[in-house]
Order: C-alpha cells, then structure tokens, then sequence
C-alpha cells in the first residue's frame, strides 16, 4: 500500500502538470489509509472506491480535486 500510495502522488503530479485531451480524472483522499498518515489515489469514476481498504471500507474517502 506504501508503494501504491508513491505511486499515486508520483501520477497526480504528472497528470496536473498536463493537459487530458479528454475526459476528467479525480484525485481521492482517504484520511485513514497508511496508519492514518492518509493517501491519495486518482480515479476515473467520481464515486469514491477505496483502493487501500477494499471491501471493509469501500466508500471511506473523498474527492480532493478534479482534474481536466
């Protein structure tokens, strides 16, 4: 999850400093994931799917920023 979570700031960074030709992306927040350190992910979908806790905590998170 530490990996994913690198991985994660590493894209949104890349895909802010950019333009989509089409489409958004939403970059999501869990407060909880990494012991409470919180971590971010992108997404295509703006319904919150918790990648860091799966099924336990499917919908825990939120949209941050949106990016066009």
């Amino acid at each position: 999850r530490k990996v994913f979570s690198t991985l994660s700031n590493e894209m949104a960074t890349l895909l802010k400093g950019g333009k989509l030709s089409m489409g958004m992306l939403y970059l999501d927040y869990c407060p909880m994931a990494n012991n409470n350190e919180g971590a971010y992910w992108v997404s295509n979908q703006k319904e919150i799917k918790n990648p860091y806790f799966g099924d336990a905590m499917l919908k825990c998170g939120s949209v941050k920023e949106m990016i066009h």
